[in-house]
């Protein structure tokens, strides 16, 4: 996997696929640190580079519209590849 430093700027977003439902919660979320007030467990397509924990994003658009931004701050907590196996 390349670094997000090798990445061009306009390359550097997550695509998300869904929010997490409570059956796969409880079939991967054991995987998963616990969640505080406000957090959300999202399913991501494959990502550009490896994003460590720690790492944020400042903002959210829908792939469709990319100038309808919604300004909110995303914060990777947790890495699972390969069904809720921790990196």
């Amino acid at each position: 996997m390349r670094t997000e430093e090798a990445t061009p700027a306009a390359e550097r977003f997550l695509c998300v696929e869904s929010r997490a439902d409570a059956r796969a919660l409880a079939d991967l979320g054991k995987a998963l640190p616990p969640r505080s007030a406000g957090e959300d467990v999202l399913f991501l397509s494959f990502c550009y580079a490896d994003a460590p924990p720690g790492r944020r994003y400042k903002c959210c658009f829908p792939a469709a519209d990319e100038g309808d931004v919604t300004w909110v701050t995303v914060t990777v907590v947790a890495v699972t590849q390969q069904f809720g196996k921790r990196l």
